[in-house]
Formats: structure tokens, C-alpha cells, sequence
């Protein structure tokens, strides 16, 4: 499978997708040529016969096929005979905290340090995924104007608003991190959010790291295991239960197709529905 480097550069996608696309291509260049198959042979017979040798969920299934057309498709721009789909299976919805749940996350992340609450705060109100806060630069950040920018999948800039209590909580961080921007071998990332243990600190936090974070937030705050993706599913959740339009949701969350939005809020439950429950009597709409 020639010229995928070159498939990669004009495609214009993020860094970690160009790794996962590499990774797959190389992978099944590697079956190609053992198989005696050059790229232009390619069937759908081949691609399962590929995938036979995987143990893979659907989603990464369908992940691989999507590697392989876009390339097929920019290799032989007059066509090809590859043609391959992949049903979908709809995973069990995500998890979403409550209301208390976020509040006890919340307190944990305070009292661990700064660096955590501005990140579980500004997590929750803006929908970040684990690759934007990580890749999150201090100027990307306009405090003042509660506004963020940052490069999102796809190669886009995405912008979204946050709190002043966010701008407060990322404030004190960028305050109590002065010393730490220079440890790390007397250099300064621009990055937002650091390191503070292990044998790097200083240096910018990865998105291992980052899960590492959320697995203690969850312990500390006693809410099993935790992950960063399940602060996006919140983030989404109680959007939507708050009435929050579709559309700003959208913008706000970095999404570009509905049907995503639909899926992180699938957690939600009819109990979320009692505020928009009419009242014809004046009595309370919540029982108790």
C-alpha cells in the first residue's frame, strides 16, 4: 500500500487520527502484501478475511474500514471496487454523573489540587474531549472573556464559553503552576494543563496521564471508576435536561452532526422531565 504518508499530509487530519489511520493502513498493507494483493484488488472479501484476524469491537471495525475507503478513495480518485459497510451496533449509553455526583467530584478535585479542579471545571462546562484539554495552551484561554480555542478533530478550531468560576478556578491553576512551568529541565510549555508527579513534571499532561487523574478523582470522590469521556457524556446530559438548543449544544460541544449529541445524552431518564412537567393546579411539580 504506497503513498499513505502522502494520503495523510492532504487529508488534513488531527494528529492522533493520522497515527490511528496510519497504524490501520500499514497494518493491512502488511496482510495485502503477504497475501500477494496490490491496492487496486482490494475486495470486500479481502477486508473481512483481514478483520478475521482481529479481535476487535465494532466501533474499532468500523474505524478501520472508514481508514481504508478514505484512502482507496484518494488513491484512485476514478473509482475502485472496494465496497464494504459495516452495520453499526449502538452500544449501551455511556455514563453521566448527577447532579451530586458532579458535586462530589467536584469538592475531590478541590481539595487534591488547582490544577484538578480547573480541569474537571472547565471539563464539565465546556465538553473538552481528553485530546483538547491536553492540548489546551495558556493562550488559547481568554480569562476575561470566559472563551476558549482550541484544535479539535477534523483539523477545525472550536470555540466555547465557560464560567467565571472557571476563569476563577483556571486562574488560581496558571497562579500555583508558576514554579512548575520551569521544572521540567528549565523549559516553558505553553500548555495549560501539567504534569504534577511522576518522573515528568512540568512537562504537558498526556492523555495516559489524564486517565490516570480521573481513576483517583473517582476513588477520592467515591464514584468508582471514573473517566475523562464521562465528563463529556455529563456535559451533554444535563445540557439537554436543561432545555439547553440543540444547535448551541452543538457549537458549544464541538459536534457537528446531531445524531452525536442524541448519543452522549442517551444516559438521560424521564425524571429529568418533571421541571418542563406542566402545572395546571399551581401545586409542586416534583414530588415530596
Amino acid at each position: 500500500m504506497d503513498r499513505v504518508q502522502d494520503f495523510l499530509a492532504e487529508r488534513g487530519l488531527a494528529q492522533s487520527t493520522q497515527a490511528n489511520y496510519s497504524q490501520i493502513l500499514q497494518d493491512v498493507g502488511a496482510w495485502m502484501q503477504d497475501q500477494g494483493l496490490a491496492a487496486g484488488q482490494l475486495r470486500a472479501r479481502h477486508f473481512d478475511a483481514w478483520l478475521a484476524t482481529k479481535v476487535w469491537l465494532n466501533s474499532t471495525e468500523i474505524n478501520a474500514l472508514c481508514a481504508l475507503r478514505a484512502y482507496l478513495d484518494w488513491r484512485f480518485p476514478k473509482g475502485h471496487h472496494f465496497t464494504k459497510k459495516i452495520k453499526r451496533i449502538e452500544p449501551e449509553p455511556g455514563r453521566a454523573l448527577d447532579h451530586g455526583q458532579v458535586l462530589e467530584l467536584l469538592a475531590a478535585a478541590r481539595a487534591r489540587s488547582s490544577r484538578d479542579h480547573a480541569l474537571v471545571i472547565l471539563m464539565l462546562e465546556t465538553g473538552l474531549r481528553s485530546s483538547e484539554a491536553c492540548r489546551l495552551k495558556v493562550s488559547d484561554v481568554d480569562l476575561k472573556a470566559c472563551k476558549l480555542s482550541v484544535l479539535q478533530k477534523g483539523g477545525r478550531i472550536r470555540h466555547s464559553v465557560f464560567t467565571r468560576d472557571a476563569s476563577a478556578a483556571i486562574e488560581t491553576w496558571i497562579h500555583d503552576s508558576r514554579g512548575l512551568r520551569v521544572m521540567y529541565e528549565g523549559r516553558t510549555y505553553p500548555h495549560l494543563f501539567l504534569a504534577l508527579g511522576g518522573i515528568r513534571p512540568g512537562r504537558p499532561l498526556t492523555r495516559d496521564g489524564l486517565r490516570s487523574v480521573f481513576r483517583r478523582l473517582g476513588d477520592a470522590a467515591e464514584l468508582g471508576l471514573l473517566s475523562p469521556h464521562d465528563l463529556r457524556r455529563t456535559f451533554c446530559t444535563e445540557a439537554v435536561a436543561r432545555g439547553a438548543n440543540l444547535r448551541l449544544l452543538m457549537v458549544q460541544g464541538g459536534w457537528s452532526q446531531l445524531a452525536m449529541v442524541q448519543r452522549y445524552s442517551a444516559s438521560l431518564q424521564p425524571e429529568a422531565f418533571r421541571d418542563f412537567l406542566p402545572s395546571y393546579n399551581g401545586r409542586e411539580k416534583r414530588p415530596g
